[in-house]
C-alpha cells in the first residue's frame, strides 16, 4: 500500500475538513429569516429626502416635475405620485417617447381629492373626487408603511455565513412595474414593486405582500386612477 507523505496527508485532510465546513455552513433559511435578511439589505423603508425624490427617473419627466413644483409653490406639501411603467414595451401613442410611463399626481384640498394623469409627455385635466379616503388611509397607516418592504418573488434561501445569503428568485424584464411615492412635508416614502411580486403564487411572500398596508393603499389608489 502506498503511503502518502505527511505534507500531502495534511493537505487532503484540510480539504476534507473545509469541504465539510462549507457544506455545513450552507443551511436552508426559514421564511422569517429570509425576510429579516432581505430587509437588512434594503434602504431603511426607502425614506427619501426631497433631493433624492426629485432625482427619481420618472420624476425627471418635465411635466411631472412641473406639477410637483406647482403643488409646492401653492403650499401643498402632502401628495402622492403613483406611477405605472412598462419596461420593454413600445407604444404608437404620440405621448410616449421611449419607455411607456403613466404617472398620477394625487393631492387634496380641504374636502376634496384631485388626480391628474401625466401620460408620457401629455397632461390631462385633473379630476375631482368628493372624498379624502386615500389621504385618510395614509394618515392612519403611514407609520406602519414607513417600515414596510414589498418582497420580490423568492422561492427559498440559504445562509452561507452570518452575513452572506443566497436567494432563489425570479427575474422578469418585461412586466408592469409600480411605484408609490408619498410626500409628507420634507420626507417622501417610496414603495416599488413588480406585477409578478403580487401575482406569482409560488412566491413564499405572496400572502405576506397582500397583507402590507402599502399594497392595500395601492389597491385603494387603483379604485380612483381609472382616468385615461
Amino acid at each position: 500500500m502506498k503511503i502518502l507523505p505527511i505534507r500531502y496527508l495534511v493537505v487532503v485532510l484540510a480539504l476534507i475538513y473545509f469541504g465539510q465546513e462549507c457544506t455545513m455552513a450552507q443551511t436552508d433559511m426559514t421564511k422569517d429569516e429570509i425576510l429579516v435578511a432581505w430587509k437588512s439589505m434594503q434602504k431603511k423603508g426607502d425614506i427619501l429626502s426631497v433631493k433624492d425624490f426629485r432625482a427619481l427617473d420618472y420624476v425627471k419627466n418635465t411635466r411631472v416635475n412641473e406639477a410637483i413644483g406647482r403643488l409646492l409653490s401653492d403650499g401643498i406639501d402632502s401628495f402622492i405620485i403613483y406611477t405605472e411603467s412598462y419596461p420593454g414595451y413600445l407604444s404608437s401613442n404620440r405621448c410616449y417617447v421611449g419607455q411607456v410611463i403613466d404617472s398620477y399626481i394625487i393631492w387634496r384640498s380641504d374636502t376634496s381629492m384631485h388626480i391628474k394623469l401625466i401620460k408620457g409627455t401629455c397632461e390631462s385635466e385633473f379630476v375631482n373626487f368628493n372624498s379624502l379616503e386615500i389621504f385618510t388611509y395614509c394618515k392612519q397607516n403611514v407609520d406602519v408603511m414607513e417600515k414596510e418592504v414589498v418582497m420580490p418573488v423568492i422561492f427559498g434561501g440559504q445562509r452561507k455565513t452570518d452575513s452572506i445569503y443566497s436567494f432563489s428568485t425570479q427575474s422578469i424584464s418585461h412586466e408592469p412595474n409600480y411605484s408609490i411615492a408619498i410626500a409628507f412635508g420634507n420626507t417622501f416614502k417610496l414603495t416599488n414593486f413588480a406585477e409578478s411580486d403580487l401575482l406569482n403564487k409560488e412566491n413564499i411572500f405572496h400572502e405576506y405582500n397582500f397583507e402590507l398596508r402599502s399594497i392595500r393603499l395601492w389597491e385603494l389608489i387603483k379604485n380612483y386612477t381609472t382616468i385615461r
